[in-house]
């Protein structure tokens, strides 16, 4: 993400939130003017927003982990609102992140059908897991590298995750 300067990436990572919340976050993190009330404005200047970095070849990519916690009416509505422009490259492009319920909601919300791009990941091995864990802390930025937790607590952080 760091490195695609062509692609302003706006993360979300509580998705506890309504359609509203999305449009005002997606607003606060483009810089758009939220003086305006009522969320059909907001909307309208956030499609303004993303049509005018289309013109400068810049794509908008909103980014939500923890995306299986959101509503289907969310999901539903999100998605009418990313086709509303009829320009393909004018479009918010959107990655939802999520557990495998994720598939089940945007199939209730009658979406699934209609993704362009769909990725399932499977859960990593119990080796997998330990091994990220252990990579994660020996070579991150804030160097963590001399708390490395012992492996029985790698081993329920492991069962807990469930890969």
């Amino acid at each position: 993400m760091r490195e695609a300067s062509e692609i302003i990436f706006v993360n979300r990572t509580n998705p506890d939130l309504d359609f509203p919340d999305i449009i005002n976050h997606l607003c606060a993190k483009l810089y758009l003017s939220t003086l305006a009330s009522g969320s059909e404005v907001q909307m309208q200047v956030v499609l303004e927003a993303l049509a005018a970095s289309a013109l400068e070849r810049q794509i908008v990519a909103l980014v939500i982990d923890d995306a299986h916690r959101l509503e289907s009416g969310v999901l539903a509505r999100l998605y009418s609102f990313v086709t509303t422009p009829s320009l393909p490259n004018e479009r918010l492009q959107v990655v939802l992140v999520g557990r495998p319920e994720l598939e089940q909601k945007l199939a209730t919300a009658q979406v699934l059908e209609k993704i362009t791009t769909h990725c399932c990941l499977q859960a990593w091995s119990a080796i997998e897991t330990s091994s990220f864990i252990y990579h994660w802390f020996a070579n991150s930025a804030e160097n963590y590298g001399d708390l490395i937790p012992s492996p029985p607590v790698i081993q329920t952080i492991v069962e807990y995750a469930h890969g």
